[in-house]
């Protein structure tokens, strides 16, 4: 397990528009891997991605693994969007590798400093890994955005064994499950335990 850097860069979301932050080193921890050869990088979700969004979130395996599992329609998933995007407690931000969108985080912020996390892979990029690198970014990404934030948690299908070794892997615990639902939690520097 070693820790190494990447760069990391950002473009930032201004009503549907869009900034580009400049590039800055960000620490990424390796947890069991050999040489990582993609870096990860990260930018607001815009308007113009709800195409790629609504595929993603409709592709059967996401379903079959979200809690939420229904299909859902365009104009559905267009409010959702455009309400998420309004939203200042919640931040939706799309992974690239090889500035290509591979998959999406979700970040919903509470008032008590806690905030959930979720993921989701497009198809070509499931199993290489990809959710477990995002993941461990998560707190620095979560830290920039919210810097009163003292808790990441998120709620896992019982039987979705990819992504409970993905947060785990992440340094997420499990706090609990119910009969479907497995809760992880992970505390920021400033706190360290769940």
């Amino acid at each position: 397990m070693g820790l190494t850097k990447r760069n990391v860069t950002r473009r930032v979301r201004s009503g549907f528009g869009e900034a580009i932050q400049p590039t800055r080193r960000a620490p990424v921890r390796i947890v069991g891997m050999g040489e990582v050869k993609n870096v990860l990088t990260f930018r607001s979700v815009l308007w113009n991605d709800r195409d790629l969004l609504l595929q993603w979130r409709n592709d059967a395996v996401t379903r079959a693994n979200s809690i939420t599992n229904t299909f859902i329609s365009r104009p559905v998933h267009e409010a959702w969007l455009r309400d998420s995007l309004a939203q200042p407690k919640r931040k939706l931000m799309i992974i690239e590798d090889e500035n290509l969108p591979i998959g999406v985080l979700r970040f919903d912020a509470s008032e008590d400093g806690r905030v959930e996390v979720s993921i989701h892979l497009g198809p070509a990029s499931r199993r290489k890994g990809f959710g477990r690198l995002a993941l461990l970014q998560c707190e620095q990404l979560v830290k920039e955005w919210l810097p009163q934030a003292h808790e990441l948690f998120a709620k896992v299908k019982r039987d979705n064994a990819s992504s409970r070794r993905a947060f785990e892997a992440a340094g997420f615990v499990e706090t609990r499950q119910t009969d479907e639902i497995i809760y992880f939690c992970k505390q920021t520097e400033s706190r360290k335990h769940c």
